[in-house]
């Protein structure tokens, strides 16, 4: 079986709010990664550093739940 590409691939990477719930992930995800690493930038947030592991488990359950949600511009329902 051979994996196929959705028809309209440009238009799901540029309108597709679970890619950018997912990117927004993996940025939260690197910030909370460099904050774990270095104790400098644990002192410079203004915010408990545990509210950045809260942030990207939130979006990437988001994102999981933006894969049900149609959107009109990424489907092509006009």
């Amino acid at each position: 079986m051979k994996p196929k590409l959705v028809p309209n691939a440009g238009r799901v990477l540029r309108h597709s709010s679970s890619l950018r719930l997912i990117e927004v992930s993996i940025v939260v995800g690197i910030l909370q990664f460099l904050a774990d690493a270095s104790d400098g930038l644990k002192d410079f947030l203004p915010f408990n550093p545990i509210w950045l592991t809260a942030a990207g488990s939130f979006a990437g359950a988001a994102a999981w739940g933006a894969r049900l949600i149609a959107q009109q511009k990424v489907s092509g329902d006009e």
